[in-house]
């Protein structure tokens, strides 16, 4: 209650100095309705953020990214309340936009597959969860990498285990198979492969920026490692990962 009267306080002071369609007003809206669905009234949270679409669509077009940005919350509160085909094509639209928007192809967009990967995995699709999340993953690890470099070695190492993780819903999703008839074994690979490479990737960089050494391009992954194992060593590791349930 009292974070609701600080955001409607933001709102009157928005509203009466910028107007009542200014991007702010809309801001503040996607903060209220943000609480409200973590609180669980999910009907009046949809209702905001609703109002906070048009009004960026009305300031700044249909292809902006802070458009994509309301989509994909509208589609978060609708996986909550169960409408996963709404919720789908809400994503789909977020994506479209983040895709060619400069603004959102990096936390954004790996956000936006991550969420879809986990509605992916919540209406049975293991498979189709898992190569979302990978591609999420990829490009959380791609802007890392491209902004890593003036971060000190602790700064990188919180931003490595708060920003969104593609891992998570790829581990739940293969945990999910266990047992199964279907073969994921190419799955699994893909899974090992990406976790090598996001794992190792923050001490990597530090590093080498630490030792002054030229950054490669080039991540190792499964195949690497598994090549430069001696024999008969064998690599074990392990993850914690948040559940979805």
């Amino acid at each position: 209650r009292a974070a609701m009267a600080l955001f409607d306080r933001a709102q009157a002071i928005w509203e009466q100095s910028l107007g009542e369609c200014h991007p702010n007003v809309a801001r503040t809206l996607t903060n209220k309705a943000r609480l409200l669905s973590g609180a669980g009234e999910q009907g009046q949270a949809r209702l905001y953020l609703e109002e906070a679409l048009q009004i960026r669509t009305q300031a700044f077009g249909a292809d902006h990214y802070l458009v994509a940005r309301s989509l994909a919350d509208l589609a978060r509160v609708d996986v909550i309340t169960g409408d996963y085909s709404r919720a789908e094509d809400l994503f789909g639209r977020a994506l479209a936009i983040q895709r060619k928007d400069p603004e959102a192809r990096g936390p954004e967009l790996a956000a936006s597959l991550d969420d879809l990967a986990a509605l992916a995995l919540a209406e049975g699709d293991p498979r189709r969860a898992i190569t979302l999340a990978l591609q999420g993953e990829a490009l959380a690890r791609s802007y890392f990498l491209r902004t890593a470099q003036g971060l000190t070695e602790i700064d990188a190492l919180r931003y490595e285990t708060v920003r969104t993780q593609g891992l998570d819903v790829a581990l739940q999703a293969l945990a999910r198979t266990l047992g199964g008839a279907e073969d994921f074994s190419e799955e699994i690979s893909r899974v090992w492969d990406e976790m090598i490479r996001s794992r190792a990737v923050v001490l990597d960089e530090m590093g080498a920026a630490h030792r002054a050494e030229p950054r490669s391009p080039l991540r190792p992954g499964l195949a690497e490692v598994a090549q430069a194992l001696p024999p008969p060593a064998a690599l074990v590791a392990f993850a914690k990962v948040e559940s979805l349930e």
